[in-house]
């Protein structure tokens, strides 16, 4: 006897189970056990595949249907699992790579977009994600000749700041050597709430040799800064810091 469908094959499987193992049926008698098993083991060979029953006698045949729903709930929850892992996967594939395209969309824009509230956010994470100090010296090369604006801007002083963090001393000589392209410069920014952070930490980060231009520039104004309520901070840094002779000089 075959059947429209795989579910109505299950669903006849079902009822044989239940018929047999019921309270309103009894199990066959000894007598008539050995044709009854030799007809239920051809109707459920029908039905194994749906149902994953396991055709044994009568008796066994309902522990064997609670073994199968065990049995297939716990496929189903792997299936489950397996699914939800594969989809989570590809979408860190999907947003690792949304990321990656997004950094590589940064060229030519991160002088605008270090301007911006939202975009120097992005200038950052793209210097901090950068694989290499090439790629993060590429990024940071799109500053050059515009730190001047960049450390007195609320927005693009945080991307200089990054820029100071996470490159090579040597690497950042462009923004010591923009401080000393016009005269009264430094001392300027080391006086500005934005800019002397740029000063301080250049100072900090790059070896006395580097800076050395920097700091006697500074030097030469030393009392006036010493006076004024955001550039004293630029001095005490230098009496912390400074070379031997440096803070001699400010003494």
């Amino acid at each position: 006897m075959a059947h429209s469908s795989p579910m109505a094959a299950l669903n006849y499987g079902r009822a044989v189970v239940t018929n047999i193992s019921g309270s309103k049926h009894q199990v066959p008698s000894a007598a008539k056990s050995s044709v009854d098993h030799q007809h239920l083991r051809v109707e459920l060979a029908e039905y194994a595949d749906c149902c994953d029953l396991m055709v044994g006698s009568p008796t066994e045949l309902g522990v064997h249907h609670g073994s199968c729903a065990a049995r297939g709930a716990a496929r189903s929850a792997a299936t489950f699992m397996s699914t939800c892992s594969t989809a989570d996967t590809d979408r860190q594939s999907e947003a690792g790579s949304s990321s990656t395209d997004g950094d590589a969309s940064l060229a030519g824009q991160v002088w605008p977009l270090s301007r911006d509230p939202e975009g120097c956010r992005r200038v950052q994470a793209a210097l901090e994600a950068a694989p290499s100090d090439a790629a993060r010296e590429a990024l940071a090369a799109e500053l050059h000749g515009h730190v001047a604006k960049a450390m007195r801007c609320s927005h693009a002083n945080h991307v200089l700041q990054k820029c100071i963090a996470l490159m090579r001393p040597e690497s950042l000589q462009f923004i010591v050597d923009e401080l000393l392209a016009r005269s009264g410069l430094v001392v300027q920014a080391a006086r500005h709430r934005y800019a002397c952070r740029i000063v301080q930490h250049t100072l900090r980060k790059c070896p006395a040799a580097q800076t050395a231009e920097l700091a006697e520039a500074l030097l030469q104004d030393a009392k006036t800064l010493a006076r004024h309520t955001i550039g004293h901070y630029t001095v005490q840094q230098m009496l912390e810091l400074g070379t031997e002779d440096q803070r001699y000089r400010l003494i």
